[in-house]
């Protein structure tokens, strides 16, 4: 039965494509030669997938190599996404009661950096799609602005970050 419906789907178009003309008793075939355009229409996308969800906390000035990663996603040719912390936790009874926001900071790198503290990033950062590289990779990198020895003894002083962004 398939094969009959695929012979007959054949035949259909092989008509549909040549038209046989007669003429006095002989047959000559006109070919049609128009254009078929395929189109489709491509919705932008903007958005981050999570590459590596971990990454070291640092104490003081440095930031270690241990980064987590977003992929940026946007699929627009040219344009800006402001990538923009809207969540931080962590649990007040591993880090000195005077601790907030302003004390974490954070490193985006790419094919350009970005630093600030967690206040700056509620704000969000612009980066232009050049700044995102190729891959639209940003390794996220962590630090607490405090002397390790000033921090509490815990075997697990965590923060947890959420990230979002916007395409402009």
């Amino acid at each position: 039965m398939k094969k009959r419906l695929v012979a007959m789907a054949i035949a259909s178009t092989m008509c549909a494509s040549y038209a046989v003309h007669a003429r006095t008793g002989d047959l000559s075939v006109i070919s049609g030669k128009e254009e078929i355009e395929f189109s489709a229409s491509v919705d932008s996308q903007c958005g981050l997938a999570i590459e590596k969800d971990k990454g070291a906390l640092a104490f003081g000035d440095h930031y270690l190599n241990d980064a987590a990663e977003i992929r940026v996603i946007d699929n627009r040719q040219d344009g800006q996404v402001l990538v923009q912390l809207s969540k931080l936790d962590y649990d007040e009874d591993d880090f000195p009661e005077n601790v907030d926001y302003g004390w974490f900071y954070f490193k985006l790198t790419g094919a350009a950096e970005q630093e600030g503290n967690a206040n700056e990033w509620f704000n969000g950062k612009t980066f232009s799609r050049s700044e995102l590289g190729e891959d639209n990779t940003l390794q996220i990198r962590a630090r607490i602005s405090l002397d390790e020895e000033a921090a509490v003894a815990t075997d697990h002083a965590a923060v947890e970050t959420e990230w979002v962004t916007f395409c402009a």
